[in-house]
């Protein structure tokens, strides 16, 4: 379970045995913090893991300006979005770095380019 923003997020374990089970293929979007549990709960064979970027800092403030956001909620997200990035470089895990620099459908695109 990882706390962001006052918000607490996470996976049922329910969730990850019913896709590790499975004959499809599942997609969660984690934190860097919460990819190695995952890794170490499923056995990193059967994990590929992505880093999609943020959109550039300007870019991620106007959204969420317009969305509502509080201006203490977006310091802590421009300084989090910073520090997950380094803790995914930094890490051992073998991750595929993606640049968010489009539309989510263009994101999405070359996500699925690595998985065909």
């Amino acid at each position: 379970k990882a706390a962001f923003a006052g918000n607490h997020y996470g996976t049922m374990r329910r969730s990850n045995d019913e896709a590790l089970d499975g004959s499809y293929m599942s997609i969660k979007i984690l934190t860097p913090d919460g990819v190695p549990l995952l890794r170490d709960y499923t056995g990193n064979d059967k994990v590929l893991s992505f880093f999609v970027h943020s959109p550039p800092s300007d870019v991620l403030r106007r959204r969420m300006e317009e969305r509502g956001d509080s201006e203490d909620n977006i310091a802590k997200r421009l300084s989090m979005d910073n520090r997950w990035e380094k803790a995914a470089r930094s890490s051992d895990i073998p991750y595929l770095f993606i640049r968010n620099d489009g539309s989510l459908e263009e994101t999405m695109r070359i996500i699925k380019q690595y998985l065909e």
